[in-house]
């Protein structure tokens, strides 16, 4: 709904607006339109304006393109407007360096370009300088592809081992590597800047670079992280986290019936990861204004951080044919065109915006600002407002099941993924779009409207064949039980004071809802709208450790855990399990409970498996001995 704008004339002197959309908030307007500047715009239309004229709109930025002077397609009556100036490469080059050091990167980066340009035969050692030049300018705003073809192209000859040639080589190298690194690209970083060390080993930006891209192989090849130090270190400030992913144990395959998947290379069992991946693109919200996507394809709008996140992916791929190519590898409706490689033009990669918009409409997902449970669960694949939002390549892939077989958490722009039951060598991984928590009907409608199908898993099936009059009672006693809740809260010190009518009502409320889980549909499956209440009642009864035992057993059942205590021994059967904080709670009170009538074996059992439900809820075990351990 944004845009830059400015008055245009043509060749004909006829003036109206431009305006071009979809750009960073952070963008310049007299950087884009600059008084005086030529411009050609790629399939041009018109767009009736809200005050009833017209303007000529542009929502794809790469068919705006700036034209220098001198340019063929240049109309002769616009070029004759325009004085060009005989300016050397070297003063280019000079100007080039002054808007470098001003923080002017963009800038500095046009001026290296304009000066390869005009630069002649005979001016080779320049040349290089410049694609050297040019190689940090594009690094310092996010133009990694460039970065590394520009260093590569500024290496002098090997054979000349001078000093001076050691040193802007090993720039160059350095530089490749840092393009390569932030890529993600580790191995091939680390082979620039050992080959930066070959020419100096005690180089110390280097050596520092090799230490830090080595933990990145290893984190890479391994999944070797330290999350409690990673959850520390992340903060509103510092939330895009210095890390790898660690991709092995997954791999993307053809379905039978959903398009392509998410597979496990080998056997996972409950609490293993799944995966770790950094984000390809994270908005957080800025500010107390909140922002509005227009979708004119769609008629559809978005609130939230969805519009920085479509700016910052486009401006990411337009610069980056590699990054161009995974991002538009994802699922995008079918609507769209699709090529094989991005094609470059005019120096940058051509994008449809709105592909760009639609396939962030069904692969984005919410999100923390810095880690999980900071705020409220982000169960579902696409939030509100509220929320931060991203693309993570890799999870993308995963199917939707309401009862999914891995649980994500986020630390940072880290997401975090563990087995909830065991998954096969090549079985399928499953992520919940949506909560299941989510009312049947309402559930159903929002994915085929959002996403374009209707979800067939052992939930969904199940509460499909539940009588009308049940699904009714159980709304009517959701809300009653909302009420309840929120009106009677518990605190630990006067669990012994409860009026007996309060713990009764609570206990008929909990029998009744339960009623609405017919048992032969749902013998092995979650009850999800019992668990609140049932947590209630089992915590209200905590004067009574062996009764409340089996009440927060119930609580797990609801959950879809089919716990088993024989003596010292605990047994969980996880297959219709939901991960949810609940868990922890009712596991955690449940070992007290054993604890309190002795024993303790079942007791540090279940501790356990709280504590197993708790990191992979939270992405690490950070907090866990604070908030649930036992005194």
């Amino acid at each position: 709904m944004t845009s830059i704008q400015n008055a245009v004339e043509d060749e004909f002197g006829d003036v109206d607006r431009l305006a071009i959309y979809n750009l960073l908030p952070s963008t310049s307007p007299s950087a884009v339109l600059p008084l005086g500047a030529i411009v050609a715009i790629k399939e041009p239309y018109y767009k009736r304006t809200a005050d009833g004229g017209l303007f000529v709109r542009v929502d794809h930025p790469t068919d705006f393109v700036p034209l220098k002077p001198g340019n063929s397609i240049i109309p002769s009556s616009l070029a004759a407007r325009i004085t060009k100036k005989s300016t050397s490469a070297l003063r280019l080059k000079e100007c080039g360096n002054s808007a470098f050091k001003s923080g002017d990167f963009e800038t500095a980066a046009d001026f290296y370009s304009d000066a390869l340009e005009v630069a002649g035969q005979g001016e080779d050692e320049l040349k290089q300088d410049l694609h050297r030049n040019r190689a940090a300018a594009n690094l310092r705003i996010g133009r990694y592809d460039l970065a590394i073809t520009d260093a590569l192209a500024s290496l002098l000859p090997p054979g000349n081992t001078s000093e001076t040639t050691r040193s802007v080589n090993i720039k160059a190298l350095y530089r490749a590597g840092k393009a390569a690194y932030e890529m993600q690209d580790f191995n091939q970083a680390k082979r620039y800047f050992d080959q930066a060390l070959e020419l100096d080993g005690g180089h110390k930006e280097a050596r520092a670079e090799i230490a830090r891209t080595v933990k990145r192989i290893s984190e890479q090849e391994n999944g070797h992280y330290n999350f409690v130090v990673m959850a520390k270190s992340a903060t509103m400030q510092h939330s895009q986290l210095d890390h790898s992913s660690f991709l092995r144990r997954t791999k993307v395959s053809q379905t039978d019936n959903r398009g392509r998947g998410l597979f496990s290379t080998e056997r996972l069992v409950p609490g293993d990861i799944v995966f770790v991946e950094k984000a390809f693109n994270v908005a957080h919200r800025d500010g107390e204004n909140i922002s509005v996507l227009l979708n004119l394809n769609t008629d559809r709008i978005s609130l939230g951080t969805h519009n920085l996140r479509l700016y910052g992916t486009i401006d990411k791929i337009i610069w980056n044919p590699t990054f161009a190519k995974n991002y538009l590898d994802l699922f995008d409706g079918g609507k769209f065109k699709r090529e094989e490689e991005p094609k470059v033009i005019d120096g940058r990669v051509i994008v449809d915006t709105f592909q760009v918009q639609s396939i962030a409409e069904l692969n984005g997902f919410g999100c923390p600002r810095v880690k999980s449970r900071d705020e409220s669960d982000t169960n579902e694949k696409s939030l509100d407002h509220e929320t931060s939002t991203g693309i993570w390549l890799q999870a993308s892939y995963a199917n939707h099941s309401c009862l999914p077989n891995v649980t994500r958490a986020f630390i940072g722009d880290m997401m975090i993924v563990h087995a909830v039951r065991d998954i096969p060598a090549g079985g399928e991984i499953f992520m919940g779009y949506l909560s299941p928590d989510i009312p049947f009907a309402e559930r159903t409608k929002r994915l085929n409207d959002h996403y374009g199908f209707r979800c067939h898993c052992d939930l969904c099936q199940a509460e499909a064949e539940v009588p009308k009059v049940a699904v009714e009672k159980r709304a009517r006693l959701s809300k009653e039980i909302k009420l309840f809740l929120s009106t009677n809260r518990l605190n630990s010190n006067d669990i012994g004071m409860i009026p007996g009518a309060k713990k009764a009502r609570a206990r008929q409320l909990l029998v009744e809802i339960r009623e609405t889980y017919p048992k032969a549909l749902f013998e092995q499956l979650p009850r999800l709208q019992c668990v609140e209440i049932g947590l209630w009642v089992a915590q209200s009864a905590m004067v009574k450790p062996q009764y409340a035992l089996g009440k927060f057993i119930d609580v797990l059942r609801d959950l879809g855990y089919f716990v088993t205590i024989k003596g010292r021994n605990v047994t969980v059967d996880r297959r219709g399990a939901v991960q949810r904080v609940h868990a922890v709670h009712a596991a955690m009170y449940a070992a007290q409970c054993l604890a309190a009538i002795g024993n303790e074996g079942a007791a540090l059992a279940l501790e356990s498996f709280g504590k197993g439900v708790f990191i992979a809820i939270s992405g690490s075990e950070d907090g866990f001995a604070v908030e649930f351990g036992r005194s």
